[in-house]
């Protein structure tokens, strides 16, 4: 992938400074908890797998929308539960995914053994 240019105006003057980020990957509302986790996560476990040490990190305006993507929207179950690391449930975010995803490759692991 190559980079992608992400230019913010500070108003809507014309003559107002613009800022430029080169940035890797840039998601909005129309893309899924999947779609992210999909494009960004799953090759970090396999990445991990293989020896490489991996890391992410998220940086943006409060309320922008960080935590949301790393843990997800949870639903109060019952008391004291709820539902963030139900597989069926759309919304949980990168975390309880990469989770999921990291526990069965290694089940996998040992399996094959």
């Amino acid at each position: 992938n190559s980079p992608t240019e992400i230019v913010v105006k500070g108003n809507s003057d014309a003559n107002a400074s613009a800022f430029r980020f080169l940035v890797d990957s840039a998601f909005d509302s129309r893309h899924s908890q999947e779609d992210i986790f999909r494009s960004l996560i799953s090759p970090l476990i396999g990445d991990f797998f293989s020896g490489f040490n991996c890391s992410v990190f998220t940086y943006g305006q409060t309320g922008s929308g960080k935590t949301h993507t790393l843990i997800g929207k949870s639903e109060p179950l019952s008391q004291g539960t709820t539902d963030i690391d139900n597989p069926c449930n759309d919304d949980r975010g990168i975390l309880p995914r990469a989770a999921e995803l990291i526990f069965d490759t290694k089940r996998d692991f040992e399996t094959q053994k």
